[in-house]
């Protein structure tokens, strides 16, 4: 069983495919973590496709463990999107550590 670790809102979905997808974004669908090296983020992945990032201040104790290669250490699920919030207010997402049994 994971460990819950954090909340936190996905920025920039505008920027990214948030809204191409969305019609398909449902609460609870798992989502993945990954270091972008080019701009030195956390992108949040639902299969090949990118929802945004997460803020700055999300992803400080998350980031080293990526840039290490720990890719296995987060799981992520949707817990809220919202049609009428602002670009950085539209999707939540819930963080859990791995368990390893």
């Amino acid at each position: 069983m994971n460990t819950y670790y954090k909340e936190c809102f996905v920025e920039q979905v505008y920027h990214y495919e948030a809204l191409k997808i969305w019609q398909d974004l449902k609460t609870g669908d798992n989502l993945h973590l990954i270091y972008d090296d080019k701009h030195g983020k956390v992108v949040v992945k639902k299969d090949i496709s990118c929802l945004g990032v997460l803020g700055e201040d999300d992803s400080k104790s998350i980031l080293p463990f990526l840039k290490a290669g720990w890719t296995d250490v987060f799981t992520a699920q949707l817990c809220f999107k919202s049609e009428n919030d602002s670009e950085d207010k539209r999707i939540k997402i819930v963080i859990y550590l791995v368990s390893k049994a």
